[in-house]
């Protein structure tokens, strides 16, 4: 089943004559799509281009709108009417199921785009099909195929900046990305997954040395380790020529960046691929986004305003509180995000325990490791430096053992998630009999079992007792410090 949603929102048009500084209403369309209709993704682009096509916003210039939750972003695509940048966003105008996908462009025909006329209506006349196009034909763009590269370790709005800038001028983009060394907390399927959730329009590829040995296989051509990234500019622009030439057998047209290594990276990428390519250097003395990575990386959480939510997430620190049966973990979660002014995420475990009246099944408790991890990832959008987590799967896998004498194999592994940090809570609290736990002795070998299984971990673990503030106090210091070291 496929659904249609539209989304309505005003917002500054600023880049099309006769339109500065008005409002214009702006469609977002979106496919929401279950498992096994994945051929539906197929559709999409045709559909985006249609009403790309038909409200002119090539050469507009739309102020972003604030983005959804990652796990709204799973269920469904918002093609953002601007240079084919896509946004998520609310509020839903309203949505309907269709049950066969044939009808997809006649309803979109049909129905969506009286919305989308609007205010500019007055450029557009319709056609015998039912849709309204332009009156004017669409400029085509002046750029076939061009090309952005970096580390984008981490990916920054310069970046992001950079890659919209040439979109605008481009009909394609590829999008490539190496480093040697990886730095941290941007590894490559880290990175692949910010290039494909903030530019899903355009080819991106993040190279490693996994990558390379499996493509140059398929060509039947030897590898080339990537160059490290204090190699001379000259091993570098030679290594990218044999890429493009050998690996991905690709020509661009352009070359962007906003270095002034520029003219002589496309003069060697003309020559190495007997093609012409030119440089384009955007914002050379970084006036228009005054970042950097290496700024970045240096203070991510002072520098986090430079990072989009999605990027932001992989600096967050996932701290894990633990502790038995009435050990004051939830109370310490919850107070360690109002020291810090963070997130934190609560037991769902408790939740659906309440929620079914006490009664859990084995199958229950994988639904909840899964569902606590879902929260998690959630929330590390929304947090600040640190994300304090109420429990972990670890703690659902000792559930059923001591519930059901068995742990499902699938838990096993959901257990040995990491986190950044584990506060254990000594069980010096006044036992509480709240009607879902069991006894002192019970909350006594949980104490234990704990300090067993996490003495085998590398994690950073600190165990804490006395009152609340007590434990906020050691918690926060023993945090910085890590953090001090770190540096």
């Amino acid at each position: 089943m496929v659904a249609l949603v539209a989304f309505e929102f005003a917002e500054k048009f600023r880049g099309m004559p006769g339109h500065q500084g008005q409002a214009i209403r702006c469609l977002y369309l979106g496919i929401r799509r279950r498992r096994g209709h994945d051929d539906i993704r197929l559709a999409a682009p045709s559909i985006y281009e249609r009403l790309y096509a038909l409200c002119r916003f090539r050469g507009a210039d739309l102020e972003r709108c604030c983005p959804m939750s990652s796990y709204a972003a799973q269920t469904r695509d918002v093609a953002f009417l601007d240079c084919r940048k896509h946004y998520f966003g609310l509020p839903v105008l309203f949505s309907w199921a269709l049950d066969y996908r044939c009808t997809l462009r006649g309803l979109l025909a049909q129905r969506l785009v009286r919305m989308v006329a609007m205010e500019a209506a007055a450029l557009f006349a319709p056609c015998r099909s039912g849709m309204i196009t332009p009156l004017v034909p669409l400029p085509r763009k002046a750029i076939g195929l061009g090309l952005v590269v970096g580390k984008f370790a981490p990916l920054h709005l310069g970046h992001e900046w950079l890659i919209e800038q040439a979109a605008q001028q481009c009909e394609r983009l590829l999008i490539l990305s190496y480093s040697k060394p990886e730095f941290a907390h941007c590894p490559p399927d880290t990175r692949r997954r910010w290039l494909a959730t903030l530019f899903p329009a355009h080819r991106s590829i993040v190279i490693d040395a996994s990558w390379l040995a499996r493509e140059c296989q398929s060509r039947q051509t030897s590898v080339r380790p990537v160059p490290s990234n204090d190699s001379l500019d000259d091993e570098q622009q030679h290594f990218l020529a044999w890429l493009l030439k050998d690996v991905l057998q690709v020509a661009p047209d352009a070359f962007f960046c906003s270095e002034s290594y520029g003219p002589r990276c496309a003069e060697v990428l003309t020559r190495q691929l007997d093609y012409p390519v030119k440089s384009l250097i955007l914002d050379l003395h970084r006036r228009r986004v005054p970042i950097s990575g290496t700024k970045i990386r240096a203070n991510p959480h002072g520098q986090r305003e430079w990072l989009s939510k999605e990027v932001r997430a992989a600096f967050i620190q996932r701290v894990a509180v633990l502790g038995g049966e009435s050990s004051g973990k939830t109370t310490l979660a919850a107070a360690l995000a109002a020291y810090f002014e963070t997130a934190w995420v609560a037991e769902y475990g408790r939740e659906l325990w309440d929620r079914q009246s006490g009664v859990l099944t084995q199958p229950d408790l994988l639904k909840i490791a899964h569902e606590q991890i879902r929260r998690e990832e959630a929330a590390l959008r929304l947090a600040s430096q640190f994300l304090f987590c109420d429990t972990s799967p670890l703690t659902t896998a000792g559930y059923s053992g001591w519930m059901f004498d068995r742990v499902d194999g699938e838990l096993v592994a959901l257990a040995e998630r990491p986190y950044d940090a584990i506060v254990l809570c000594r069980p010096d609290f006044p036992f509480v009999q709240d009607g879902t736990r069991r006894d002192e002795t019970f909350r006594l070998q949980q104490h234990e079992w704990y300090r067993g299984r996490l003495s085998d971990l590398q994690t950073p673990m600190l165990v804490v007792g006395g009152s609340v503030s007590a434990r906020v106090a050691l918690v926060a210091d023993w945090l910085v410090a890590l953090n001090r070291s770190a540096k």
